[in-house]
């Protein structure tokens, strides 16, 4: 009788344990973070320049990373949230601003300013499987940054390519001198 009593128990802490335990955001699937965490990217044109993105702080959910894809060296605060959103932080506004939706579908746009001439950004594909140079990736979401009514030939960000459990694996930047593109290499 006893021996049924500890299994029952034991049972049902660990049915509890697991119903209750904090779930993985949709949107730190596609954008895993924590202090301390660094990925290298290559410029895979002419240049081989080699970019690093990391987090240096984490602060109630919100992480700032240094070198994010448009953002010229700046540091920027970017949330993940439960409902599958990244939330970037605006200074000058002083608010947080939905980045990107990863549970939007194709063609959903998001107005998102403040990277050099963005205007907004849409979900421009999903990829059940995508290979680069450092391997093959699965359930890849990629956005597009549009500009507004004036064209920007220099507009940083164009595409990034964010794959489920890794995080940004990819990122085309339009600059005056043409396109630039960054695969992850580490």
């Amino acid at each position: 009788m006893l021996r049924t009593a500890k299994f029952l128990i034991l049972t049902v802490v660990s049915i509890l344990s697991f119903i209750i335990q904090p779930s993985t955001s949709i949107a730190e699937n596609y954008l895993p973070a924590f202090s301390g965490m660094r990925m290298e990217y290559v410029n895979n044109g002419h240049t081989g320049e080699h970019v690093n993105i990391s987090v240096s702080k984490e602060r109630y959910g919100w992480y700032l990373f240094e070198g994010f894809p448009g953002l010229m060296g700046k540091k920027v605060w970017i949330r993940p949230s439960q409902d599958g959103k990244l939330y970037m932080w605006n200074d000058k506004t002083k608010e947080a601003n939905v980045y990107v939706n990863f549970n939007a579908e194709v063609g959903t746009t998001n107005s998102h300013s403040g990277i050099m001439c963005s205007a907004g950004t849409v979900i421009k594909n999903f990829y059940p499987e995508l290979t680069i140079s450092s391997g093959t990736f699965f359930d890849v979401t990629e956005i597009h940054f549009f500009t507004g009514p004036q064209r920007c030939y220099d507009s940083g960000v164009e595409n990034i390519f964010f794959a489920k459990d890794v995080g940004i694996i990819k990122w085309q930047d339009t600059t005056i001198g043409g396109p630039r593109y960054f695969e992850l290499i580490q």
